[in-house]
């Protein structure tokens, strides 16, 4: 409240005023709990890092300012059900009292879009928690990447498909920015635009066992259609998978691009040929040890992760379409503790 006897220059004053319910801060705050992924780290997209999380000091904060049972979940998912664990300072003073005595159901976390941020987010598990696809259609500018579109997709706590993130101000911070290093379609090997792309979502469903979200941008101009779907197939216990429908058009080349979890996979339906040469010296992409197959029929990638672990990547194949496959960049630590890192990238391309 203003002191007593004070007034503004308009004779209004503040009279019990709470800057957390008489705001949009807890929009805020629930907006940054609705974007975590099922470990409770947000998905590295754009300038965040892979081990970005809510601090526990964060945790204990919203407990006091909007104590719902969601809220004290999320603080005792960080600080430990007894709440002694990870704890912080924040605690001593702020805490209530006997808190950790009160039942909370497990954290949820739910499907949720952003019109205005223009997010989507699709989940499976009980509790949303067992795997997270994002689709992000934000528009350029602050600490956004040329990304638009860009899909990532996390499950059984692994990122299947990753964005790598940001690099902070390194001197090789483009290669995480650029459009490139996104798993999303290339025109013409350029980068997006940087003004005017814009980023809507057109649809967002969510029924028991199928979950769809579409967007599209003006990433490549208004005259090209730049449109993704994707699908989410839930068999709950049986398992799930994710159905990715890129709609392009524009220019006279069109690079369907994403990048593996790790370097130990195999193909099938494939017959690759090793290339001379380097696609960088053709004025392309930046990759090594490229190899090169027609991709008109049905084909597979499949990759072997630590855990006895597999992720297969199908693609339906069509006419015309050629398939590329190599080591790009895939260092994501600003300090240069995985210097060298290499991924490999797949290119499904269509020309004309």
């Amino acid at each position: 409240s203003d002191p007593p006897g004070y007034a503004a220059p308009d004779d209004t004053r503040l009279d019990g005023f709470d800057a957390c319910r008489d705001t949009r801060y807890g929009d805020c705050w629930q907006g940054l709990i609705w974007t975590l992924q099922g470990d409770l780290r947000f998905p590295p997209s754009a300038d965040s890092y892979r081990t970005s999380r809510i601090s526990s000091s964060f945790a204990e904060l919203i407990a006091v300012a909007y104590p719902s049972d969601e809220h004290i979940a999320l603080l005792k998912e960080i600080a430990g059900n007894d709440l002694t664990t990870g704890s912080s300072r924040e605690a001593v003073f702020y805490r209530e009292p006997g808190l950790e005595e009160r039942a909370t159901p497990p954290l949820s976390l739910p499907d949720v879009v952003f019109p205005f941020l223009a997010q989507g987010y699709l989940r499976t598990g009980p509790t949303g928690r067992e795997s997270l696809a994002m689709l992000n259609a934000s528009d350029y500018g602050g600490h956004h990447h040329l990304d638009s579109l860009n899909l990532y997709y996390w499950k059984d706590g692994r990122e299947l498909l990753s964005d790598l993130g940001y690099l902070w101000d390194h001197p090789d911070k483009y290669q995480t920015y650029r459009t490139f290093a996104h798993n999303l379609v290339v025109i013409d090997g350029r980068d997006q635009q940087r003004k005017g792309r814009g980023g809507n979502f057109h649809l967002f469903s969510i029924t028991p066992r199928v979950k769809v979200m579409e967007a599209s941008s003006a990433a490549y101009g208004s005259e090209s259609v730049y449109r993704r779907t994707c699908v989410l197939i839930d068999h709950r216990q049986k398992g799930s998978y994710l159905v990715d429908i890129f709609r392009a058009g524009g220019g006279t080349r069109r690079d369907y691009v994403f990048h593996g979890p790790g370097n130990t996979y195999g193909s099938e339906g494939l017959s690759l040929a090793t290339l001379q040469s380097d696609v960088a010296s053709d004025g392309e992409f930046p990759l090594e040890n490229i190899r090169q197959a027609t991709g008109e029929s049905p084909w597979s990638l499949r990759w072997e992760l630590p855990g006895d672990y597999e992720f297969r990547a199908l693609a339906p194949g069509q006419p015309g379409e050629t398939v590329l496959l190599g080591d790009g960049w895939g260092q994501r630590d600003h300090r240069n503790t995985d210097r060298g890192a290499k991924l490999p990238y797949v290119v499904r391309r269509s020309t004309g």
